[in-house]
């Protein structure tokens, strides 16, 4: 009877695992063999478009839960694993810890390896005991601090700091930030607010530019991958609308448009959030300046 109930999962597994590689209509192109000669043992597999022109695949490996980006093209970005507070490295914990002071402890923690520097660290929440207060740290492997203590990965504006101008901030050594804020200033110049995170590996800056609300994303060596600027429908290319409702037909309208500008291929698209009228169904399409549906 285990024998059998053994063979009964193992196959549901291998059947989830083929579905997922069929269930993408061909959207995922070189990626799919990507992941799979990367992860052969995947299962529960899901996937869906990430930011900066990424494929965002969330699957099982064995005990762990991950995720893995790749670019359109195949190359892998990055992948994050969630892990048991067990299996976190001592040196790691304490050096968290010893830099947030007493009544704080881990509650979860995740492992990222990447194709950019740091190509390795971990990313740990935490909170204290009685204040609730929470904070979000990145370590490497070897107990290195890579956000100070209480930022949560966030410093603020980028008026402010020891270098003036919208390069902000502080941008020694502990800053994470400081060669992306760099490139930022060249590329947004007289940006007066921006609240930059580190997010899964990258650096992500949110700010209002040019009547915009924008974001835009950086590797840590500050090379730009992505701008993305929300728009207002009208503000669409009328040739654009009729492509999308011509392909939705009757009874649709677009809810909502970002337009994103991207380091790889595709370099322009829009992202148009689609809803129906009587079913409340809702599709994201992504469109390219020529009318060309991705």
């Amino acid at each position: 009877m285990r024998k059998t109930f053994t063979c009964i999962l193992l196959a549901a597994i291998l059947t989830t695992a083929c579905q997922n590689r069929l269930n993408h209509n061909g959207a995922l192109g070189a990626v799919e063999e990507a992941f799979y000669n990367q992860y052969p043992n995947a299962w529960d597999v899901e996937w869906e478009h990430g930011a900066g022109n990424t494929i965002v695949m969330d699957f099982k490996d064995g005990l762990y839960e991950r995720e893995a980006w790749f670019l359109t093209d195949g190359t892998w970005v990055q992948t994050r694993t969630e892990l048991p507070l067990y299996e976190v490295p001592k040196n790691v914990i304490d050096a968290v810890l010893g830099s947030l002071g007493a009544g704080w402890y881990v509650e979860e923690a995740e492992f990222f390896e990447t194709s950019s520097l740091p190509e390795k660290y971990y990313l740990l929440d935490c909170e204290k005991v009685q204040s609730r207060q929470e904070a979000r740290i990145q370590v490497l492997p070897d107990g290195t601090l890579l956000n100070l203590p209480g930022t949560g990965g966030n410093t603020g504006g980028n008026t402010g700091g020891n270098t003036g101008g919208n390069t902000g901030g502080n941008t020694g050594s502990g800053d994470i930030f400081a060669a992306a804020k760099i490139t930022f200033a060249t590329m947004f110049p007289n940006v007066q607010r921006v609240e930059w995170e580190m997010e899964y590996g990258k650096v992500n800056a949110e700010f209002y530019h040019e009547r915009h609300e924008k974001e835009a994303w950086f590797l840590t060596d500050g090379t730009w991958l992505s701008t993305q600027t929300e728009l207002a429908v009208n503000e669409l290319p009328q040739t654009l609308v009729n492509v999308v409702m011509a392909t939705l037909g009757n009874g649709w309208h677009i809810d909502d448009a970002k337009h994103t500008l991207s380091a790889s291929a595709p370099n322009e698209y829009y992202t148009l959030e689609c809803e129906n009228n009587y079913t409340d169904r809702e599709t994201r399409l992504r469109i390219t300046p020529g009318g060309t549906i991705l």
